[in-house]
Parts: C-alpha cells; sequence; structure tokens
C-alpha cells in the first residue's frame, strides 16, 4: 500500500494472479560502491560479496503490468539477457508454453526492479550463482 521511493529493489516472483499480475515479493537491494558505503556504515565488515547486498527487513509485496518488456536470464550464459513481452514471463512463471529463444530454458532467478517516480520502471532478471 505504500509507494516505493525512487532506486533498485530485489524481486523475487511469489504468485501470478489469474488477472495475469505477477506478484513480486520486494527488497531493499544496494550495489557497488553504494552498497560498499552502506555496509561499512552499518558495521558490516565484510562488505558486499559478489557486489550486492538484499536489505531483508524493507519487504513488500507488489503487482505490476506497466512493463511491457522485461529481460530474462539465460541459465547457461551469465551476462546474457534475452528481451520478453511482460506476457512470456507471466506464461514462463506459470510453466504454459510459450515462444522463446532456441535453448532458452527458464529459471527463477530474482529480477531487479527499478522504481521512478513510483511506478515499475523496469524488470530485469538478475542472474545469480
Amino acid at each position: 500500500d505504500r509507494v516505493l521511493p525512487d532506486g533498485n529493489y530485489w524481486a523475487v516472483v511469489n504468485e501470478v494472479l489469474g488477472s495475469q499480475n505477477i506478484v513480486f515479493e520486494v527488497f531493499q537491494a544496494r550495489f557497488g560502491a553504494t552498497c560498499e558505503k552502506w555496509a561499512a556504515e552499518n558495521g558490516m565488515t565484510e562488505g558486499c560479496p559478489d557486489d550486492y547486498m538484499v536489505d531483508t527487513t524493507t519487504h513488500q509485496v507488489l503487482t505490476t503490468m506497466n512493463v511491457k518488456w522485461v529481460s530474462v536470464a539465460e541459465t547457461a550464459a551469465p551476462g546474457k539477457s534475452y528481451r520478453v513481452a511482460y506476457a512470456t514471463l507471466v506464461k514462463l512463471v506459470r510453466g504454459e508454453k510459450t515462444t522463446v529463444p532456441k535453448g532458452f530454458s527458464w529459471t527463477p532467478f530474482p529480477f531487479i526492479l527499478r522504481i521512478r517516480n513510483g511506478e515499475v520502471a523496469t524488470i530485469d532478471q538478475y542472474w545469480v550463482p
């Protein structure tokens, strides 16, 4: 019910509603130098392993359909992603048959949601080891 401040958020697909909305479980995420600074300010001597940190104390559930295109990560090729329609993502999450690039297989990696002006601006899947 609250508007998220602009920024990047770690998001995990929770479920797909019958209305074709994906429900994301959203957490604050910090990356790179911003993450290292935050870790130091909070006494985290180990810093940010893998160059990011997910703050699970900031938690919210969010649905969205205003984004037409999303990126999905290629499981076998870290750093490689495909641009697909939001409707394709819904089908992938549901396990329904859909057209995907040759050799692509769905993996439920987390997503990075970019919030701008109180709305989801982009949805990009994040490959994690």
